[in-house]
């Protein structure tokens, strides 16, 4: 128990504290135990709020700019073709968009781009671009990665 005087902490039986020898009594130990709930409560309050934020953050973090969907390979004439949807969830619309992907299965992956201009804000296209892939390839098994995407506006990027 503490002393209610000094706030020294004594045995559980004392009746006088050995520091200033003020009364203890029993009703002591019940302040203790107020105490330690509210800052039991308070360390939950916080976690909480922590965990929260974190929530959040995680929430906004995962928000692309570009969102691709149904990304994938087709053969076509004498090339394949990268099929699929971009939708600008930007802010801003883009006058050229230059989209860096991967293909291929398992670790040969192979580096290509392309471009697409006039990109509106919230706007979906539809892709249909060529790729330096000839149509003998195997591509229904390939997958498809967007590795970088840049929105670029003369206006505003260019000096």
């Amino acid at each position: 128990m503490f002393c209610p005087k000094c706030g020294k902490k004594n045995d559980n039986k004392a009746l006088f504290c050995e520091q200033c020898g003020g009364k203890i009594n029993e009703n002591n130990q019940d302040v203790n135990v107020k105490n330690n709930n509210k800052t039991i409560l308070i360390i939950c309050c916080i976690c909480f709020i922590g965990i929260i934020l974190i929530c959040l953050f995680m929430i906004f973090k995962n928000k692309n700019d570009f969102q691709f969907s149904e990304l994938k390979l087709e053969n076509g004439y004498s090339y394949a073709y990268l099929k699929g949807k971009i939708k600008n969830n930007t802010n801003k619309d883009c006058e050229l968009v230059d989209v860096e992907y991967e293909y291929g299965s398992g670790n040969l992956m192979e580096k290509d781009y392309f471009i697409i201009s006039d990109l509106k804000q919230g706007e979906i296209r539809t892709l249909d671009e060529i790729t330096d892939i000839y149509k003998d390839e195997n591509v229904e098994s390939y997958k498809v990665v967007v590795t970088n995407v840049k929105c670029y506006n003369y206006s505003i990027d260019l000096p």
